[in-house]
């Protein structure tokens, strides 16, 4: 089964649940400065499946820059 996601720039990725992939969420780091109250900056998480993508994109609430499948060679 396939789950589609939409990046940050509108390009529609499909993942499937039996594999693996590398993703970038851009997230916002809030810091104390009056010139740069909250800055934002990509986050990667590795070995996720479509359901813990979903999780990831929810606990964060980060927006989706890339997902890269994963190769694992046994």
């Amino acid at each position: 089964m396939n789950t589609t996601f939409e990046l940050q720039n509108g390009e529609k990725i499909n993942v499937f649940d039996n594999k693996y992939y590398r993703i970038g969420l851009l997230m916002p780091k809030i810091i104390n400065s009056k010139y740069h109250p909250t800055l934002k900056y990509i986050e990667t998480f590795y070995m996720l499946n479509p359901n813990e993508i979903k999780k990831h994109i929810k606990k964060y609430e980060g927006e989706l820059v890339y997902i890269v499948e994963m190769n694992l060679q046994k």
